[in-house]
């Protein structure tokens, strides 16, 4: 129901929201102006971390490595006794499933558990989850936005993990520009791949001699010095290093001839160059590259399941020291060959990749990882 009530400030009457509700036995009466959405939450929430994970197949390999660890913050809003209890799915062993919960708990304390894949699992899309007392625990959301005021959003606690075939180099050392607008670093980190973040003074300084690979994460040209740094990132790619940047934009200070080792444009308009169905049809121009061979074979099901779409923001000329790998096209357009090229440059090489990679491995889409993997393997051969 409803009431009105009068604002001394405003000098106008105002609506009010009325709530009556019964909970265990007990009536709750309540008043809020619309201003204020009402909310409730449950006695428990708790959160599960990671929310995503991988767990690649080589690492099913060693019973040591294979085992993955994370933690439950358990938040307690009204004191009780309560047990909370991790289910792990089928093909998994955990060490430690159980929580009780009582008025002497510390809310936000953190719960370790630790989980092992049994022999034989399957590779796949699973999912862990917390219940309370045999029904779905809850977790939840704070957010604030000016139009619609502070809210919560309520969800199931749980973690997704995809397991999948996936071969990465040993002792390969990767150096990460990042522009802080995803987080391609940290799948690359679960991948198995050994990440340096570099920083703005290692940059400067060009001091590059311990990596095989460098990424110039997506936008990153545009708040990061990567063309003040730029002669020395090519000195080094001439030298034997592969050097890989993700999708740009014109306005992220791309500069055409300079911000790469060759001249590489990015097509402006973006609707133009972009492909927006993820499941467009995909044609390998080149099935002998290394970067469709190694260290994963790329088949046709590693393009299957991506979401929102396929890149944008392609390239729309190149030198001739890039050849395209891919051409794609949205229905009833033109196909685009700009989303992923590679160059040879001495003896190194540069990848440009406009495929949303970053966005599929949010999304645990197979495939995304196996291509981004080989993407970032340089084991100093010569790329075909």
């Amino acid at each position: 129901s409803y009431s009105w009530v009068h604002s001394e400030i405003l000098q106008v009457d105002i609506p009010r929201l009325d709530f009556q509700f019964s909970l265990k036995g007990r009536n709750f009466e309540i008043s809020v102006p619309p201003d204020h959405p009402f909310t409730t939450l449950p006695e428990i929430t708790c959160s599960l971390q990671p929310e995503k994970m991988v767990l690649p197949s080589y690492r099913m390999e060693s019973t040591k490595n294979s085992a993955i660890d994370f933690s439950m913050s358990v938040q307690v809003h009204s004191p009780s006794i309560h047990e909370l209890e991790l289910s792990v799915p089928s093909g998994f062993d955990t060490d430690y499933s159980r929580i009780q919960i009582n008025p002497d708990i510390q809310s936000g304390a953190l719960h370790h558990f630790r989980i092992k894949p049994k022999a034989g699992l399957v590779p796949g899309h699973y999912s862990l989850s917390a219940n309370l007392e045999q029904s779905p625990a809850w977790d939840f959301q704070e957010f604030y936005y000016p139009h619609i005021g502070r809210s919560l959003r309520h969800f199931n606690a749980s973690s997704k993990l995809l397991m999948l075939d996936l071969t990465v180099p040993q002792n390969l050392n990767v150096g990460w520009i990042d522009g802080g607008f995803e987080r391609s670093w940290y799948w690359a980190q679960q991948m198995g791949f050994s990440v340096t973040m570099i920083s703005d003074a290692q940059l400067r300084k060009g001091a590059f001699d311990s990596f095989d690979t460098i990424v110039i994460g997506s936008l990153a040209a545009g708040n990061r010095p990567v063309n003040e740094v730029s002669s020395l990132l090519k000195k080094w790619v001439h030298e034997g290093g592969r050097l890989v940047s993700q999708y740009h934009r014109p306005m992220d200070r791309w500069h055409s001839n300079t911000t790469v080792p060759g001249r590489l444009v990015i097509g402006s308009p973006s609707i133009r160059w972009r492909i927006t169905d993820p499941s467009a049809p995909v044609e390998v121009l080149d099935k002998d590259s290394e970067l469709m061979n190694h260290p994963n074979k790329i088949k046709s099901d590693d393009w299957k399941g991506w979401v929102k779409e396929r890149g944008l923001y392609f390239a729309s000329e190149w030198d001739e020291l890039y050849h395209p790998l891919i051409r794609v096209a949205d229905p009833n357009e033109s196909s685009l060959e700009g989303g992923l090229l590679l160059g040879r440059f001495g003896n190194g090489s540069h990848i440009h990749c406009a495929f949303n990679l970053f966005y599929q491995m949010e999304n645990l889409v197979p495939g995304a990882f196996r291509i981004f993997a080989n993407l970032l393997s340089n084991d100093g051969s010569q790329p075909s």
